[in-house]
């Protein structure tokens, strides 16, 4: 993922930068940032016509983590003075539910437990990211009070 976002950063925005104002880069910035959030949402739980979800194990959970991070670390970099984290706010919340030890773990998260955080996932795709997990039970996911 660093590789691919340098080689982005080098060899197409650099040049492009020099040309546009600021506002219109930061357009840009979040622009590319929504596209490529939704794009990977939308193949990690398989949303796109014709394809399944991915499913992951403990060290794809941990992958998965860190190319979230450093997509929205780019894409926070890049901008000049707007935010793009927001953007990454289900991605990193899916992130999130497939490094659990287990599917209860959302509890200590979730409802009266969430402290600050706002989830952006419904209870329904919350389930969904946790069956991404393949040594997640899915009795254990589909019991879950949410």
């Amino acid at each position: 993922m660093n590789v691919f976002l340098q080689t982005v950063e080098n060899q197409a925005m650099s040049d492009l930068e020099r040309f546009l104002i600021d506002s219109v880069w930061d357009g840009l910035i979040r622009r590319l940032a929504e596209w490529s959030a939704k794009t990977i949402e939308l193949a990690l739980m398989g949303t796109t016509a014709g394809t399944s979800p991915k499913r992951l194990n403990a060290l794809g959970a941990l992958q998965l983590d860190r190319d979230i991070r450093s997509l929205s670390t780019f894409f926070a970099t890049n901008s000049k003075r707007g935010t793009v984290r927001d953007i990454f706010a289900r991605l990193s919340q899916i992130s999130m539910l497939v490094n659990f030890e287990n599917p209860s773990e959302v509890y200590d998260l979730w409802g009266a437990n969430a402290g600050g955080m706002t989830w952006r996932l419904t209870p329904t795709e919350v389930r969904k990211g946790l069956s991404l997990r393949v040594d997640f039970s899915a009795d254990a996911i589909k019991n879950l009070r949410l």
